[in-house]
């Protein structure tokens, strides 16, 4: 029998609770430590479509990368989407688990998988905090097996990210790039960092419109979506659980998507 405590503790084994930022909440959201676990449920984001999909499944446990319960409920009325989302995990008994900035932290997590995924190598922390441990903190500094142009560099990750689009600042696409700098989610205040480092681009989930202008000819910035910048981290969340439990049903939800959409 598998429990809620057998799972946690393998995602807790790369991404320590207390390796989180302190506004976070990441960690068991609705549930118990010592339930049965008969099946789990993957996503970027909990929503209502995606605990009827765990129901339809028979898995009773749902892990995301974001918590539903992030800026603390005081009440559930069904009046917001987290409030309805909560209530609903309640009444059909469906626990929830969340790793979130720890995961983001983690050398093991959600940025140097992305880093791998564009073929980086000599990764490491862009952003250390060194009172966590070796490579713990936010982003990712490595460079590509060779330099190439910007152009073929961006559209490789448009290909891999499956984007419809992909914003980045004013560069001409003859620049050629090698030293790439990245931070999956919201890591705009990371870009400092990313210069001072002298990367050549720097990509992240979100770019707030004023540091668009802080671009140079030296380091162009990309944004690469905040969804579908983590949503790889799913496939690691199934790929953990797998290697220690072969047998036990874990899949990524198919209803987990982008929020957002665009009219091409």
């Amino acid at each position: 029998m598998i429990k809620v405590r057998d799972i946690t503790s393998l995602l807790e084994e790369i991404a320590p609770l207390h390796y989180q930022e302190h506004y976070d909440n990441s960690g068991l959201q609705v549930g118990d430590w010592e339930e049965e676990v008969r099946g789990c449920l993957v996503c970027l984001d909990v929503t209502e479509e995606i605990i009827d999909e765990a129901v339809a499944l028979g898995c009773n446990m749902i892990l995301s990368h974001h918590p539903i319960i992030f800026f603390g409920l005081k009440h559930l009325l069904g009046k917001t989407h987290s409030e309805r989302v909560v209530e609903k995990a309640i009444r059909n008994n469906i626990i929830l688990y969340a790793s979130h900035t720890n995961l983001d932290k983690s050398p093991k997590g959600v940025n140097y998988n992305l880093g791998k995924i564009f073929g980086l190598k000599d990764m490491h922390t862009l952003s250390p905090e060194t009172s966590l441990g070796e490579n713990v903190g936010l982003g990712v500094i490595g460079e590509l097996e060779e330099e190439i142009p910007i152009i073929e560099f961006l559209l490789s990750v448009k290909e891999k990210l499956c984007l419809q689009v992909l914003k980045h600042s004013k560069c001409s696409y003859e620049k050629r790039v090698k030293r790439v700098a990245l931070c999956g989610g919201s890591g705009s205040e990371l870009y400092k960092v990313a210069m001072a480092l002298k990367a050549d681009v720097y990509l992240t989930g979100e770019i707030k419109y004023p540091i668009y202008y802080e671009a140079t000819e030296n380091m162009i910035f990309v944004d690469i979506e905040h969804f579908e910048s983590e949503y790889t981290i799913c496939s690691l969340f199934v790929e953990i659980i797998k290697k220690k439990f072969p047998n036990f049903v874990v899949r990524i939800a198919q209803a987990s998507k982008n929020p957002i959409k665009y009219l091409l």
